[in-house]
Parts: C-alpha cells; sequence; structure tokens
C-alpha cells in the first residue's frame, strides 16, 4: 500500500508516472493541490479518494474518484462529465 503523508499539501506532476502496480489511492486531507498528470501510465489505477482539501487539481490527474458531495473535486467532476462516486466521510474506511 502506498501511504502518503499527512503533512504533505501538494502532490507534484508525474508523481506516480509508470506506477503499474498502483491499483488505489487514498489521497490524505490537507493535500490541496495536484499537479499535472500525477497518473500517467497507471495502468492498473482503478479508483481514487480525493480529500475536500483539494481545491487544485492538474491536466490530466482525474481518475475514477470518490468524492465527498460539494467538494471542490465533486464539482470538478461534475462539471467535466467525469465518472465518480459519492461517499460519506465514514465511507473512507472502506474505499480500499
Amino acid at each position: 500500500d502506498l501511504i502518503i503523508p499527512s503533512s504533505v499539501t501538494t502532490i507534484g506532476h508525474y508523481v506516480f508516472r509508470y506506477c503499474h502496480n498502483l491499483e488505489s489511492l487514498v489521497i490524505p486531507e490537507g493535500v490541496q493541490t495536484i499537479g499535472n498528470y500525477i497518473f500517467y501510465d497507471c495502468t492498473s489505477l482503478e479508483a481514487v479518494y480525493y480529500p475536500e482539501s483539494v481545491t487544485s487539481i492538474g491536466t490530466g490527474s482525474y481518475k475514477v474518484a470518490y468524492v465527498i458531495e460539494g467538494s471542490f473535486i465533486h464539482r470538478y467532476a461534475t462539471g467535466r462529465g467525469y465518472k465518480y462516486k459519492l461517499i460519506e466521510r465514514y465511507d473512507l474506511y472502506f474505499v480500499v
């Protein structure tokens, strides 16, 4: 399992590039900015949880997501017609 420390506030460009075995990821609360193409060529990635703290997401960095209703990422996905699944905060433990 990949664990992003809770102290991280920014995820840079191409961070998980070519992580072919990455199947799911929980981005922790506190991350505000996500760079471009962070999941470039992550061929096994099926789902990502984006926290409410995200306020900016780069080009090509959205994957099928678990989102909290009304969050930035929920509005982002809805506005672009992207697939997502709404969850409650307590459902996070069952996402991955």
